[in-house]
């Protein structure tokens, strides 16, 4: 704007599919409304996302917009306003006061990535020096500039960094001089003994500036700097397991109550993964950037796990190969020997526990080559700590609750709560009314309510701690989960569709038996199998008490939400 410091800028996000025909742009905006409801089951859409993002844009002072052509595809642009920062207005007094003012050099060929550090580093309030090669930071350090830190890049050319770090500690004033190594190379490559010899840390690239920042503040901090010691070994480390081990995870699950739950035992560990939601996109997300770990669940949509993990040990060059770590509730033996064959590294049950889980990211490390992925001896030998062994008091039996989380097949035939669309309406046959008046009816004991209270602390307890708005958000999307999943099972059972109602029941008894729901579990287990048996011509009671089962999980848990938000009100 003409004398002011706003400026508004426009973003366009452009794709090549299948385009939207001009007489349907206009529903894009609407909230629940799909441009063709059968995309819902292939695409997971639910018609929301570009109403949020509408509002969002104007929230901003801006404004969205979409053009497409059939068969060519789509650009989405949208603009905001945003204010200009005067210069000198970031100041570096709330940094850490043990950071500014100190001397950092940065030793980097390529630079792009020295002008991103140098501008990092000057926002905290240090000095920095810059060079881009070895031989231009010895001739520097050989006239005695001081330094209290340095980062350098391991990959550069003529002397590497660990070569370069070697020389430096030869100089007698740097020979406590603390080094930080930046690198995209994998572990394997770290253990170079030139390399635990002379830093103290290292990090992976791409860097994030938060992780650059703890590792910088905590070794200055410490006011001493010991070279010699393993990199994993230092102080720093002990602040979560990411700050050590910065690995760079994807998540392939496809169902968002799993990604909920194993995104929060990421985070306790201090990971930030990025979830896909099925093989097809493990494949994409691969190729365009490089991941450490791929923890992938056996059951997707368009590719399962296991046909993903063929395509990544086939097309990914062998230095860009990731550890995958398969997900599954299947504890029929034989199926881990599977997973570990078709070319997965490790493998974790389901439900996971976060010991479980910190033990198998440490074991993680690089293929030697993509010939011999070192699969014997990755996956530990420890009976006693078998997960499914500790979970005998559930009242089904350990094959069914081994798989109570985060093993679902795809949902199938669900088209998702349109306006536009009364069919796809969930529980569409059940009388409102009726139902009403049963839930008010339902006493909400533990031993009456529709879910076990002892199972469900258990359930507790593996997430640790959690608030409990989280716990509301998670409840929240199974019950809607699972107001779906009634709907498809009751379809899939009156259209004679046995798969469709194996698909459905497993998923939804997988779930409720995580959080308690036995009966309804128990229903779900007795359609699944008749369902697999493709025989379903005595299914007709339990799918009626399908809905009743489903109607007094859903008032339990409603309870418990209303208990956790008087407790989420209470600490406010």
């Amino acid at each position: 704007e003409a004398g002011t410091n706003h400026y508004e800028i426009g973003f366009a996000v452009e794709d090549t599919g299948i385009g939207i025909p001009p007489d349907r742009l206009d529903r894009l905006f609407k909230a629940f409304s799909q441009v063709d409801s059968s995309t819902t089951r292939k695409y997971g859409g639910t018609g929301l996302g570009l109403v949020i993002c509408k509002q969002l844009t104007e929230m901003m002072g801006g404004k969205i917009s979409v053009e497409s052509q059939l068969g060519k595809g789509t650009t989405f642009s949208f603009t905001i306003v945003a204010q200009s920062i005067i210069d000198g207005t970031l100041e570096s007094e709330d940094c850490n006061p043990e950071i500014v003012g100190k001397r950092m050099l940065i030793v980097d060929d390529n630079a792009t990535n020295c002008r991103i550090l140098d501008k990092q580093a000057s926002s905290w309030g240090m000095l920095t020096r810059v060079c881009q090669s070895g031989q231009e930071t010895i001739n520097l350090l050989q006239l005695g500039e001081p330094f209290d830190i340095a980062v350098i890049d391991m990959q550069m050319p003529e002397m590497d960094g660990g070569d370069l770090a070697a020389e430096i500690h030869k100089l007698e004033v740097y020979q406590q001089l603390p080094l930080v190594l930046l690198t995209s190379l994998g572990q394997h490559e770290l253990e170079r003994q030139i390399l635990q010899e002379n830093f103290v840390a290292y990090l992976h690239k791409p860097v994030k500036q938060s992780h650059l920042f703890n590792v910088v503040a905590d070794v200055l901090g410490k006011q001493r700097v010991q070279v010699g010691k393993k990199l994993v070994k230092e102080s720093y480390i002990e602040h979560d397991l990411a700050e050590h081990m910065p690995l760079r995870i994807l998540l392939a699950e496809d169902n968002g109550v799993n990604q909920k739950i194993a995104l929060q035992l990421l985070k306790r560990m201090g990971y930030r993964a990025d979830v896909v939601g099925n093989g097809l996109e493990v494949l994409e997300a691969l190729h365009r950037q490089a991941y450490d770990v791929v923890l992938m669940d056996v059951h997707m949509p368009e590719m399962d796990g296991l046909t993903a993990t063929q395509r990544v040990r086939q097309d990914l060059g062998a230095d860009r190969q990731p550890k995958i770590i398969a997900m599954t509730a299947n504890a029929m033996q034989g199926d881990r020997e599977k997973c570990l064959t078709i070319g997965m590294d490790d493998y974790v049950s389901k439900p996971i526990r976060i010991e479980e889980l910190v033990q198998t990211l440490k074991r993680c490390k690089p293929f030697e080559t993509p010939d011999h992925p070192q699969v014997q001896g990755v996956v530990s030998n420890d009976q006693s700590e078998n997960p499914i062994d500790q979970l005998t008091d559930y009242p089904l039996e350990n094959e069914e609750v081994a798989e109570s989380l985060l093993d679902h097949h795809a949902i199938n035939d669900l088209e998702g709560m349109r306006e536009d669309d009364p069919n796809s309406a969930m529980i569409s046959e059940l009388d409102h009314e009726k139902v009403e008046q049963k839930v008010v009816e339902i006493p909400l004991a533990p031993d009456t309510a529709g879910i076990n209270e002892q199972i469900l602390q258990k359930t507790l307890l593996t997430l640790g701690q959690v608030t409990p708005d989280f716990l509301i958000q998670l409840v929240e999307e199974y019950l809607e989960d699972a107001a779906l999943l009634v709907q498809a099972a009751i379809t899939a059972f009156h259209q004679t569709d046995a798969a469709g109602l194996e698909d459905s029941t497993h998923t939804l008894k997988s779930n409720s038996a995580f959080l308690g729901a036995e009966s309804l579990a128990q229903l779900c287990k007795e359609l699944e199998e008749m369902g697999r048996h493709r025989d379903l011509s005595s299914g007709s009671e339990a799918v009626k008490q399908l809905e009743v089962e489903y109607r007094k999980v859903e008032a339990a848990l409603r309870f418990k939400c209303q208990q956790w938000q008087a407790e989420l009100d209470a600490s406010s």
